[in-house]
């Protein structure tokens, strides 16, 4: 009787080793597809933040050109004004007799936007 108790006992011993080696890897296994899970659902997260922060950029980009075009076309404003008035001065000039002086400011006028453009 002692060996068989020895041999169930073994049996016992064994069989209660392969039911917590397989209870911990259910528990493994289960902590590992919570984990697969959690990324798989982040991971649109992740991607649409690295979208944003790219159309940002280029909305920034954009911003930037668009301040630079209202500058040049209010130099070109500026400049057709300026133009504009030493037409109208030459007119006046030709039409009235007028002084000089007004074409002279006409002309300064014209010289200084052309020479203060970058």
């Amino acid at each position: 009787m002692p060996e068989n108790m020895t041999m169930e006992g073994l049996m016992l011993t064994v069989g209660i080793i392969l039911a917590a080696m397989n209870l911990y890897n259910v528990f493994a296994t289960a902590r590992k597809n919570a984990r697969e899970e959690k990324k798989r659902q982040a991971e649109p997260t992740v991607t649409l933040e690295g979208e944003i922060t790219g159309i940002n950029k280029k909305l920034g980009t954009d911003k930037l050109r668009l301040d630079e075009h209202e500058k040049r076309l209010a130099d070109l404003r500026n400049g057709l004004m300026a133009s504009c008035a030493g037409v109208q001065a030459l007119l006046e000039h030709e039409l009235h007799n007028g002084n000089a002086d007004e074409m002279q400011l006409a002309s300064k006028e014209i010289n200084t936007w052309l020479r203060e453009r970058p």
